[in-house]
């Protein structure tokens, strides 16, 4: 019994001998800031009485993001010169205060430009859509405010254009124009003048236009995913040589989807103004087209594969052209199965 009392004393002694407890000297930071972590930049918001733009020019490299809205009485919003941006709207919207003619971009990015990626907020113009009936997308728009939401330079070399989660509404010409190559998720482009989103290089995830004064989704060599177009002028979805999947397109002006030598899967398109969907010597697959103008489903000499077509051809002229295959095309388990 002695033995194990002694042990356990020694061992207790062994623990506490340990040396001093604070050491020397001003303790240490233990943790980074946030701009070791990433580095940003703020763009205040705005004056009380709106200036001319730009509001602010990004001509660094780096993280930049708003903390308040952004208003402008003319010119542009945000003007981007440099490679390697990172713009977070930061749930704030720039707005024009410019009245008619619209004039000036919300977001302009100088042309030739790399990785820039803009998101979460909105872009608000002050163009007005007047409908005029009958028809859903017959309507006039006074341009006002700002003239495109974001604009890269006529025949970009732009490549790396990220956008995502934003709106953008009432531009007196188009909400988005792209022409360099990016890539687009949730966005919301309503009430432009003319095109909602025009990205030709670009693929488009997960958006919606509506209303707009030409056709509402343009990516003529992207591929268009998971998209609705309604109550545009002109073609609701339009790709020349792309695809378009999980769409749908409704009331628009021209042909719902038009895809030219491209692939259609899984869409739906009604009450268009011309055909429901269109994919000359391409194919549509598994899609279903209504109560459209013209034809239904024309794929030319393509390929129309398990798709339903019914109530289309309301045009007095047109007569019976539920799905619309040329000589050479094929039609594959389609409803109707002939014509």
């Amino acid at each position: 019994m002695k033995k194990i009392v002694l042990m356990l004393f020694v061992t207790a002694t062994a623990t506490l001998a340990q040396g001093p407890l604070s050491p020397p000297g001003t303790p240490a930071p233990t943790m980074k800031t946030l701009d070791q972590i990433e580095a940003r930049t703020a763009i205040p918001g705005s004056p009380a009485v709106p200036i001319a733009g730009p509001h602010f020019t990004i001509s660094q490299p780096g993280s930049y993001y708003l903390v308040g809205n952004v208003e402008v009485a003319s010119g542009n919003g945000i003007n981007i010169t440099a490679r390697n941006v990172t713009l977070d709207l930061n749930g704030f919207a720039l707005i024009s205060k410019t009245v008619s003619p619209a004039a000036g971009n919300a977001i302009n990015i100088a042309g030739n430009l790399r990785s820039i990626e803009i998101k979460n907020g909105r872009i608000t113009g002050g163009t007005v859509r007047t409908p005029t009936g009958p028809k859903p997308w017959n309507a006039t728009f006074e341009g006002q405010g700002w003239l495109i939401g974001i604009n890269d330079q006529e025949l970009s070399n732009a490549s790396g254009v990220l956008l995502s989660h934003l709106t953008v509404e009432q531009c007196g010409s188009n909400g988005i124009d792209l022409d360099g190559q990016g890539a687009l998720f949730h966005i919301s482009v309503n009430n432009n003048g003319n095109f909602g989103i025009y990205a030709p290089k670009s693929n488009i995830t997960n958006a919606t236009a509506t209303n707009n004064g030409s056709s509402g989704i343009v990516a003529q060599f992207g591929n268009v995913t998971n998209a609705s177009a309604i109550n545009n002028n002109s073609n609701g979805i339009n790709t020349s040589n792309g695809s378009v999947t999980n769409a749908t397109a409704s009331s628009n002006g021209g042909s719902g989807i038009f895809a030219e030598n491209g692939i259609v899967t899984n869409a739906s398109a009604a009450n268009n103004g011309d055909r429901g969907i269109a994919a000359i010597a391409g194919s549509v697959t598994n899609s279903r087209a209504s109560g459209n103008f013209k034809s239904g489903i024309s794929v030319g000499i393509g390929v129309a594969a398990h798709c339903v077509a019914s109530g289309n051809s309301t045009d007095p002229a047109t007569v019976d052209r539920q799905i619309d295959v040329s000589a050479g095309g094929q039609r594959d388990a389609c409803v109707p199965a002939s014509e």
